[in-house]
């Protein structure tokens, strides 16, 4: 949740105090329970923010139109060149305004090499928030990356 709460933070310092925020994942339960926990911290903030839960497979549905997208350390699957990552990041980048910023942990920083490589990275730096794995190990060390959007 302290992943969550960061975000919402860094988005209403940019933002302003109001929108909606939209909380992912691919277990329904765990969004709903990612999206409780943010909508409390929001309410004991004083923040008016709409937070809703989008479950489901990010890849593979049909994303709404937004100000700002962010990815948040996402499985290593979607950097494999089986199924042409440019095209799916590039489509939730489409989606937004802004594009879209990812963060991933150092053991992925090879693979946005690739994406860079390919000319969809325009902007990139340290930073980031840390990740936690399942097994309790911090990985401190991110890289946060944005892709454009490439509107018509």
């Amino acid at each position: 949740m302290r992943f969550s709460s960061r975000t919402l933070d860094e988005l209403i310092r940019t933002n302003g105090s109001s929108g909606t925020f939209l909380v992912n994942d691919i277990v329904p339960g765990w969004a709903e329970f990612a999206a409780e926990n943010l909508r409390g911290y929001a309410l004991e903030r004083g923040m008016p923010v709409n937070i809703h839960v989008l479950p489901g497979n990010y890849r593979k549905m049909d994303l709404p139109e937004s100000d700002t997208a962010h990815l948040k350390h996402p499985e290593e699957a979607i950097f494999n060149p089986s199924w042409t990552p440019d095209l799916s990041l590039q489509r939730m980048a489409d989606r937004s305004q802004t594009g879209l910023e990812v963060t991933v942990y150092e053991q992925m920083f090879r693979q946005v090499r690739k994406l860079r490589k390919q000319g969809l990275i325009i902007e990139e730096s340290p930073g980031g928030l840390p990740y936690l794995f399942e097994e309790g190990v911090f990985s401190a060390r991110n890289r946060r990356f944005l892709i454009a959007p490439q509107h018509q």
